[in-house]
């Protein structure tokens, strides 16, 4: 990801919160609506729950990908839907914004670069 284009979605998402990290279980909004995954974090293929608990009809958390390792990272809902929500493929920088409908975490739009 360019430098021009990670400064201009940190000014655009107004909340954000801490990196994730390679062991992240669970993304909350109340964590921040903007996750970042730094390069060289993932050790293997991970699946954080994106969880209901906090969260309102019409919230967003965008997730970016930095890291570009050999590892998928499987966003999952917590809600009573459960599955999963995307995925982002191994290798790629990309993000993924999921929106919540008063139940359930569903996909509002993703992408990938390279």
């Amino acid at each position: 990801m360019s430098a021009q284009l990670l400064a201009r979605l940190q000014a655009e998402i107004k909340d954000p919160g801490a990196d994730l990290g390679d062991n992240a279980n669970d993304i909350l909004v109340s964590q921040g609506r903007w996750r970042r995954l730094p390069a060289a974090t993932l050790t293997a293929n991970r699946a954080p729950v994106v969880q209901p608990t906090g969260a309102k009809a019409g919230d967003t958390i965008t997730i970016t990908r930095v890291d570009a390792e050999a590892f998928t990272l499987t966003l999952t809902n917590g809600g009573t839907g459960s599955g999963t929500i995307v995925v982002l493929p191994a290798s790629l920088v990309g993000f993924a914004e999921v929106q919540f409908d008063g139940t359930d975490w569903l996909l509002k739009r993703a992408g990938t670069v390279g």
